[in-house]
């Protein structure tokens, strides 16, 4: 996608729920090499299911059942990356590489008929309690459920 300054503050995060052949926990995607990378592991299944049910809770989730969820992709806004450059109007520049990349992963999807959804409800301080992100430079600015 084109970036602003091409600075590309987007970073994504991949949680393996119930991926085929990839083992449950949590994905650091690598341009650079095109791959997934082990960011953080869980010793069951169960453990990361529960972690993510404080993330998403019943009350926010409403009726989807997590447990039907094949993974989730985080959009995760490094801000300093940005900021160093445009200062306030940096995160502009990281919202709008959110809509970019959301858009070209929902046609992806579309293209390989797997289902997926945008999910901006989830509880911030949680998730970036659960990613070990250091508040305020880095932020989850939205995820998308895939599968099922």
């Amino acid at each position: 996608i084109a970036s602003g300054g091409a600075l590309y503050p987007i970073d994504l995060y991949y949680i393996a729920l119930h991926t085929e052949d990839l083992e449950s926990g949590v994905y650091a995607y690598n341009p650079h090499y095109e791959r997934l990378e082990s960011w953080l592991h869980f010793a069951s299944k169960e453990k990361l299911q529960r972690e993510v049910m404080k993330i998403f809770p019943p009350e926010i989730l409403g009726s989807w059942d997590i447990k039907m969820v094949s993974g989730i992709m985080l959009f995760v806004a490094s801000l300093n990356r940005v900021a160093c450059k445009y200062g306030d109007r940096g995160l502009r520049f990281a919202l709008m590489d959110v809509g970019s990349i959301c858009q070209n992963l929902h046609l992806s999807a579309c293209c390989n008929h797997i289902a997926c959804c945008a999910i901006g409800g989830y509880l911030d301080h949680e998730i970036n309690r659960f990613m070990q992100f250091q508040e305020p430079n880095e932020q989850v600015l939205l995820t998308m459920f895939i599968g099922k």
